[in-house]
């Protein structure tokens, strides 16, 4: 049940963040807002839903692009309209559209990591043990 309630919970998160991202790519920047700014919150969401995502499902790490899902259908989007056309994406639209699924996949690893190795307090601290 509570791996159930777990799945569940990076469900929802994949749902809503991915939502989110989709937001940050496809919406006009507002008055005062920067480029920069909004491609640096959609890095940030992306690393935080993914940290939170390997925290609750450690063993489906990989699948934390999910939760960039936004960002990402319309970077496929966009590689299937430019190949379409005979052109290559340029690099730095390619960044803005997966770099947030890269960065979701890093911070699901890294705790995933950090919650199947943990320190066995018998040892003092000087070996970490598998879970």
């Amino acid at each position: 049940m509570r791996n159930v309630a777990r799945a569940l919970l990076a469900a929802l998160l994949a749902l809503g963040s991915g939502a989110l991202s989709g937001y940050f790519a496809f919406v006009d920047l507002g008055p005062g807002e920067s480029a920069a700014l909004r491609n640096a919150l959609a890095a940030a969401l992306g690393f935080v839903s993914g940290l939170a995502f390997g925290a609750l499902v450690p063993r489906a790490w990989f699948l934390a692009f999910l939760a960039s899902w936004g960002t990402l259908l319309l970077g496929l989007l966009g590689v299937v309209v430019n190949v379409r056309r005979g052109a290559l994406p340029a690099a730095g639209s390619a960044l803005v559209f997966f770099g947030p699924a890269a960065l979701a996949l890093c911070g699901a690893w890294l705790a995933a990591r950090r919650r199947r190795v943990r320190v066995s307090p018998a040892t003092s601290g000087t070996a970490p043990r598998p879970r």
